[in-house]
């Protein structure tokens, strides 16, 4: 439905402006330690493999899913809230973005007044806010208009695909660490 979406959503612009405010204390160079990369890279299997379980579990029926029309408990809200912040949290594309283009376009504009950091920071965040609101509509109206049967196949292409970049996540941090225990045994 679109409540449970767009919190998913104001989670996920949560995490954004975590990470902008990181670029803004100049911790954006962290990123390119694979000290700091393979526990990422670990911690984004572990959330997108339980989101995966979750979503194979809904769309086979084996838990009851909640309500269409809206966010049931205070309990869900925080649940669609806690998991859009930490889906982007631990994606390390999240993480390259802002510590590259967005930490590069910070450093080009650092002469630029606070009032100009403060609007490119807010149109940001407000250009988040509105992709999520839109595509909390464009899902509330789908399901809406969608059978039960269509929604528990997209809920396990959902699972699927979910399962993949788990998988893809902990295959690269695997790599990652293999590379820097070599780099590591050859120094040492």
């Amino acid at each position: 439905g679109f409540l449970p979406a767009f919190l998913v959503g104001c989670g996920s612009t949560a995490a954004d402006l975590f990470y902008v405010g990181l670029v803004y204390l100049g911790v954006a160079p962290l990123a390119r330690q694979a000290f700091f990369r393979v526990p990422l890279h670990a911690a984004a299997a572990a959330v997108l493999g339980v989101l995966a379980w979750q979503c194979y579990r809904e769309a086979r029926g084996l838990v009851p899913v909640p309500p269409s029309d809206g966010v049931g408990a205070g309990d869900s809200g925080r649940s669609a809230l806690a998991s859009g912040f930490l889906i982007t949290l631990t994606n390390p594309m999240t993480i390259v973005f802002y510590f590259s283009l967005f930490g590069g376009a910070v450093a080009r504009m650092h002469d630029a007044p606070a009032s100009t950091h403060f609007l490119y920071v807010a149109c940001v965040i407000l250009g988040c806010l509105l992709w999520s609101f839109c595509l909390a509509l464009l899902l509330g109206w789908g399901q809406k208009r969608l059978g039960a049967r269509a929604v528990r196949i997209i809920g396990a292409g959902s699972a699927l695909a979910l399962a993949y970049f788990a998988v893809r996540f902990l295959l690269d941090g695997l790599i990652e660490a293999g590379e820097w225990l070599g780099r590591g045994a050859a120094a040492g």
